[in-house]
């Protein structure tokens, strides 16, 4: 029940930006930036909130679609060394599903096998061709990383891990 009343309200044109649940309990706030990635619950009696994401790839109705390389494509970020490194085969596909929703988010947050969680800014410019705005942030530390998106499939890493 709560599964299709989000359905309906993502896809309606007068979404809302604070949807009350039914219970009482959760309030969705932020509602109409949610295929951004920057929605959230609110516990109504504890105040905790926890982001809402929809899982890509996922498309509103009448959402632009992102300018993409035709066939295959991949992820890299440039590393400390200013290296160009391919992300982790599960997170290239993530990422690649991210891309491919109509709209593309403005972030997406992943989690690295490392355990590092990182947030991946500007796939919503693809809609427009940029392709040099994309930053992964980790958000523990801070640290800010170039990354490219380029046509074919990804080489194989150079290095068993991604970034701090």
């Amino acid at each position: 029940p709560i599964q299709a009343i989000l359905l309906g309200e993502v896809t309606s044109p007068n979404r809302q930006a604070e949807l009350l649940l039914p219970g009482g309990k959760y309030v969705l706030k932020d509602f109409e930036y949610v295929e951004h990635g920057n929605a959230f619950q609110l516990n109504v009696a504890t105040r905790f909130q926890r982001a809402v994401r929809l899982k890509p790839p996922f498309h509103v109705p009448g959402a632009p679609t992102a300018i993409l390389p035709p066939g295959d494509f991949h992820f890299q970020f440039q590393d400390h060394n200013g290296m160009w490194q391919p992300f982790e085969a599960g997170l290239q596909d993530f990422v690649r599903d991210a891309a491919r929703s109509a709209p593309p988010p403005a972030q997406v947050i992943y989690a690295a096998s490392r355990g590092h969680v990182y947030i991946l800014r500007g796939l919503h410019r693809l809609v427009d061709g940029v392709v040099n705005e994309l930053v992964q942030t980790n958000k523990r530390t801070g640290v800010e990383r170039s990354v490219r998106l380029l046509p074919g499939p990804a080489p194989t890493p150079s290095v068993a891990h991604p970034p701090r």
